[in-house]
């Protein structure tokens, strides 16, 4: 279209910079925009190492150790508040030098080292649950009160969380529900409201959903 207009790789020039400064200005914000609106993902810990147990040749257990700093939302909480992903559990916990002997009640400090046995398919999980605390108040846990794992039969939660089910949900998993409400590619942290509850993306491996935290009503929107 212009070809034949005088002075058109100049044009062609001036539109492409600012095209690019345009990309460039608006990746760079991006990041901060989230923040102001509140709207970004908590930060995500990574175990500060892993190691295979191999109690036989093919096993996909491994022991994942976190430590946890001050701005995690559990420092203070007792163990029996942490909603475990489903195939998890805590193995020890150590307070400095010393292996505690845990119980329900045992509240959580800053730097506590966790040891828990699990599998791959539970990290993305398991790094959301000792995440950093969002900022927003009304949601003290961004992911959720509860964790499932997204195989899970709708059937099996109805009688837990009050679901009311018809012939189309009687037979879908938590994963059918995801794909009907948020298509097949959501990210982590998709959320959508259904039956009153509050559904999040919680786990992802290879592209799957593998986890979803419930974040039950709160008193003002009963």
């Amino acid at each position: 279209m212009m070809a034949g207009l005088p002075e058109a790789q100049l044009y062609f020039n001036l539109a492409f910079f600012v095209v690019l400064v345009s990309l460039l200005v608006q990746g760079a914000s991006l990041t901060t925009a989230a923040r102001l609106a509140k709207v970004e993902l908590p930060q995500k810990p990574l175990p500060i190492s892993r190691s295979g147990v191999e109690i036989y040749p093919s096993s996909e257990w491994e022991v994942f150790v976190y430590r946890l700093s001050e701005s995690k939302w559990c420092i203070g909480e007792p163990l029996k508040r942490l909603s475990m992903p489903d195939g998890t559990r805590i193995a020890a916990v150590f307070r400095g030098d010393t292996l505690l002997h845990p119980s329900g009640s045992t509240k959580l400090e800053a730097g506590d080292i966790l040891c828990v046995l699990g599998q791959e398919r539970s990290l993305e999980a398991l790094s959301t649950l000792f995440s950093q605390a969002p900022e927003t108040k009304d949601v003290p846990r961004f992911f959720g009160d509860f964790f499932i794992e997204t195989d899970v039969k709708l059937t099996d939660l109805a009688p837990i969380y009050g679901l009311s089910l018809d012939n189309l949900t009687d037979d879908m998993t938590v994963a059918d529900l995801v794909v009907s409400q948020l298509g097949v590619n959501p990210v982590l942290g998709d959320q959508f409201q259904w039956q009153s509850l509050h559904w999040v993306v919680a786990g992802l491996y290879e592209g799957k959903v593998t986890n979803v935290g419930i974040r039950l009503p709160t008193e003002n929107a009963l």
